[in-house]
């Protein structure tokens, strides 16, 4: 699942890739009453053809989907925002597991700089509306606003987490949200560990509850994973990519400062 709407509820939930979202939408997806219309695949649209239904920015949304894009204009709705730099590492690493194969961690520094070369390539030119192999590098500002202005009702920093559970639980009257956040990307400490035990894990992953899933990647998180905000990837330290992330992600950067302050988490 991921852009979840209740019509019972009157309540929205937008989810920003790389965002902590999936904590989310593992606990409240049950809550959706569109059919999974948006849940995350990738897919052919009629008019736009190939694209990532789960992350669709605003303008897309309004164009397209016009009767989803009201009920997000009239209900109660959430997103969850992140700081970029950190979001673009883990946007990173999501790319190389999922579309090229590999962690992270496994590709040698020539493939890497290629890697990040090619998404601020395809970033300068697409802007809001990229491939879907490269939707989580999309704005987060592009999921939240409209032609300038706010859409998106209550926008929390993921280190709110807290706050904002409690406020989506009082809107779906539920108790059972937990504010976790359980999905945050990893890499393997060791390559060698890392091409042994990536296959099982993809196996598992597509036979296991999600509460086994949950519970098998915290118990790899703690013996032989570790986040991706805390591996040291020298190549994106680099002038070009640091002039990239401030002048693409400006509001981004503008967004998750005003946010944090809001919300005391800086």
């Amino acid at each position: 699942m991921s852009m979840i709407i209740s019509h019972s509820k009157e309540f929205c939930f937008v989810h920003i890739p790389k965002c902590g979202g999936s904590s989310i939408d593992n606990q409240a997806g049950r809550f959706d009453e569109v059919g999974g219309r948006f849940r995350f695949r990738i897919g052919e649209h009629p008019e736009l053809g190939r694209i990532q239904f789960g992350h669709l920015p605003l303008r897309i949304l309004r164009d397209y989907f016009a009767k989803d894009f009201k009920a997000l204009w009239d209900y109660r709705s959430f997103a969850l925002c992140r700081n970029p730099a950190a979001r673009f590492r883990s946007a990173l690493a999501e790319r190389c597991r999922t579309f090229l194969g590999k962690p992270i961690d496994a590709l040698n520094s020539a493939e890497l700089r290629e890697q990040i070369d090619r998404v601020i390539e395809h970033m300068s030119e697409a802007q809001d509306f990229p491939e879907p192999e490269f939707c989580h590098f999309t704005r987060q500002v592009d999921f939240i606003k409209l032609d300038g202005s706010q859409v998106v009702d209550s926008v929390f920093p993921v280190e709110a987490m807290a706050q904002a559970v409690a406020q989506m639980s009082e809107v779906l009257e539920t108790t059972e949200l937990q504010a976790n956040h359980d999905h945050a990307s990893l890499v393997f400490r060791n390559p060698v560990v890392a091409s042994m035990l990536l296959p099982g894990w993809h196996f598992a992953k597509r036979r296991l509850s999600q509460r086994q899933r949950d519970w098998l990647r915290r118990y790899l998180a703690r013996i032989v994973a570790k986040p991706i905000a805390r591996q040291n990837i020298k190549e994106l330290e680099s002038d070009h990519v640091g002039q990239f992330l401030r002048d693409f992600y400006r509001e981004d950067f503008a967004l998750h400062e005003a946010l944090s302050r809001k919300w005391k988490t800086a």
